[in-house]
């Protein structure tokens, strides 16, 4: 059981309205892990009563649960993410798989490079420059990789 000062930290660090993103819930599964949710309050024995995005109202236990408040640069970078996710599945909508992989593998690497190119060009428009630094956290960049025992080289989102 926590002590009155710990349940009184809790209270001040989790105010009505903080994002959360659960990682981990012990002994529960209607909350699933990367939920997201909002606290409601924090009661006199320190659980915080949560409004989950899937309606669910389970209160959190510090002890037991993980869990993180969800910081204002962790919103611009999921967003960012999102948009990034979102147009390259535009380009791969585009795309002829079976002329790519040819490309990719034969002397005329046109079309590969076109297509990464275009890769290139959705990640500069969401992330306006051509790099991100460390304050993104992970990202998915578009990449060539190459098999290191086939050889075979392919298209491919990294983070």
């Amino acid at each position: 059981m926590l002590k009155r000062e710990e349940v009184e930290r809790i209270k001040e660090k989790y105010p009505k309205g903080t994002p959360i993103r659960l990682y981990s819930m012990e002994g529960e599964h209607t909350v699933p892990p990367g939920s997201r949710g909002v606290v409601d309050h924090v009661d006199d024995i320190g659980q915080i009563h949560m409004k989950w995005e899937n309606g669910s109202s389970l209160a959190l236990n510090v002890e037991e649960d993980r869990f993180d408040i969800i910081t204002q640069q962790d919103e611009i970078s999921e967003k960012k993410e999102q948009e990034f996710i979102d147009r390259i599945n535009e380009i791969l909508g585009k795309t002829d798989f079976l002329l790519l992989n040819t490309s990719c593998n034969t002397e005329n690497t046109s079309y590969a490079a076109e297509t990464l190119l275009a890769m290139h060009q959705a990640f500069e428009e969401v992330y306006g420059e051509g790099y991100v630094d460390e304050s993104y956290g992970m990202v998915m960049m578009p990449a060539v990789v190459k098999g290191t025992e086939s050889g075979i080289k392919a298209l491919a989102l990294v983070t």
